[in-house]
């Protein structure tokens, strides 16, 4: 005979039954009513690393594209960068000392309130934190703000799902081994300064909230409990100076390859439609390292689904900018409802964006934002688009800040080129072109037709060429001008444009004419319409 359960574990029992229940399904942003996706079948396992990164890491990070950026994940995944995975989150550290509280750091949209949801899920299955942990806490930071009157730590629990007045007498057992998951620490009003509030050292004595989280974070309250505390980058700090010295910090760093591809998978489910879908994104380098951001590959894949029926699914999605545009708008109605003009907002990215283009500048200061928001609730309250971070040097601790990724910068300086006056835009995209004809790519999928692109001292590649193909291919004319190339360039350059219906005018240097080269300008006047100059 089985051996009879004690009455903690029965409760315990009951509790991780009920936590089952609550997080088996989640609620996506485009749901309808009773509209919910499985957990399990949805979470996939994220890049998470135990490593501060520098400015120069970071900015390589928001820069790499494609195959590039692939290569810096899987620099960041290796062992000089301590990945590390949930179930290690509490591992012993080299000393065989395990942390009381570990730090699990990401940007918006980068998988934090899932993977707590998830960790909820597992611990509660038997999956993950199975001996180390009897019970497992899960407070989401934002419902704790509107709380006026004071509160003890078992009335904070009261938010928490699945908690009962049984499970806190649990609690009260010195015995039992606690985790307390505080999802958003970032969202938190409270300043967390002294006060003159004594703080609470009993989990039933009452306290204003911000002294009862206090106490909870420093370990007054039940020091023998663990803590796993999710925020964005810039409140990292503050939650470092508020808890014990044991502490580990961890960074969540978006999919790995794999992982992008395995997401497409558990979204989709049917297989050739998880492949159709997943192979237009791959042959598309600017939406395809977006997706490696959680939240982007989530949107993208939305946006396949929806197109699905009795269409094809490429079809509207051709290009980068139509998934941007449908990004923003999706950001705009969920994360944004306080702003009563979301198009100043709009304009503002765009002027940051552009400036730090022509700037060569992925990181922003305060000053920055100050310069492009007239309003400063716009740069940080109900801005979803930037990242905030800490960098901290030898001398002094800053406040930064960055678009998702570059691409993202160059899509809102597009944006803003489009507000602009046609005069000042095209003065601005000469200056732009140079180095960022992802820039002129999201001006031309903006345009409903194109009648005629001069392409002049503007560094032109083969390179570039193949990436504005798209946008390219419905110019009416096309000219081009580009100066000391070398044969196996002007084969290249010519390469890309035969694919044009039509060419109007190529004029190109070369610092030596081989007879290969001489071939491939014949082929090109004889088989490209409409191409009378080709010097």
């Amino acid at each position: 005979m089985p051996p009879v359960l004690d009455n903690h574990t029965l409760k315990i029992d009951e509790y991780k039954t009920s936590i089952c229940s609550t997080y088996e399904k989640v609620k996506e942003y485009n749901s309808r009513p009773g509209e919910n996706v499985l957990l399990a079948e949805r979470y996939t396992e994220l890049l998470i690393v135990e490593t501060h990164r520098n400015q120069r890491e970071r900015e390589e990070e928001i820069r790499c594209r494609g195959d590039d950026h692939q290569q810096v994940l899987k620099t960041r995944a290796s062992e000089a960068y301590n990945r590390i995975t949930v179930d290690q989150l509490f591992k012993p550290d080299d000393r065989g000392d395990v942390p009381k509280a570990v730090i699990l750091q990401g940007d918006s949209g980068y998988g934090k309130s899932f993977t707590a949801m998830k960790i909820m899920y597992d611990w509660a299955s038997g999956d993950v934190f199975k001996d180390l942990f009897d019970l497992v806490f899960h407070l989401k930071c934002k419902e704790l703000n509107d709380i006026s009157e004071a509160h003890s730590l078992v009335d904070l629990l009261s938010y928490c799902p699945s908690f009962t007045s049984e499970t806190a007498e649990v609690l009260k057992d010195s015995k039992m081994k606690v985790l307390f998951l505080i999802d958003g620490f970032d969202e938190l009003k409270f300043s967390f300064e002294k006060t003159s509030t004594v703080p609470p050292k009993d989990p039933s004595t009452k306290a204003p909230v911000e002294a009862t989280l206090s106490a909870l974070l420093k370990g007054l309250v039940l020091p023998k409990c663990f803590l796993l505390v999710t925020t964005r980058s810039t409140a990292s700090d503050k939650l470092s100076d508020l808890l014990s010295d044991s502490q580990r910090f961890t960074d969540i760093l978006g999919f790995t390859e794999e992982g992008v591809k395995e997401y497409f998978q558990r979204f989709f489910k049917e297989e050739l439609l998880a492949k159709k879908a997943f192979d237009c994104v791959r042959t598309n380098e600017t939406l395809y390292t977006t997706c490696f951001i959680p939240v982007i590959c989530w949107i993208t894949c939305t946006v396949f689904r929806e197109q699905e029926e009795g269409m094809d699914i490429t079809k509207e999605l051709e290009t980068a900018t139509s998934i941007f545009v449908h990004f923003v708008s999706i950001l705009l109605k969920h994360h944004c409802q306080g702003l009563s003009q979301p198009e100043t907002l709009l304009r503002s990215l765009g002027q940051l964006a552009e400036r730090g283009l022509q700037e060569h500048q992925v990181l922003f200061d305060e000053n920055s934002l100050s310069e492009a928001f007239p309003d400063p609730s716009q740069a940080t309250r109900y801005n979803p688009f930037l990242c905030k971070f800490f960098l901290t040097s030898t001398v002094k601790q800053e406040r930064m800040y960055s678009f998702m990724h570059l691409s993202f910068q160059e899509f809102f300086a597009a944006v803003h080129l489009m507000m602009e006056n046609e005069e000042e835009a095209l003065k601005k995209l000469q200056q732009l072109l140079g180095n960022y004809c992802w820039v002129l790519l999201y001006c031309l999928q903006c345009c409903p037709t194109i009648r005629s692109l001069e392409l002049h001292d503007c560094n032109i590649t083969a390179e570039k060429l193949r990436m504005l193909q798209p946008a390219l291919s419905r110019c009416e004319e096309l000219g081009v001008a580009k100066s000391s190339l070398s044969p196996e360039s002007v084969e290249q350059v010519l390469s890309a444009l035969s694919r044009q219906w039509s060419v109007d005018n190529v004029r190109l240097s070369v610092t030596t004419i081989t007879g290969t080269t001489a071939a491939c300008c014949l082929d090109f006047m004889q088989n490209t319409e409409m191409c009378p100059h080709l010097t």
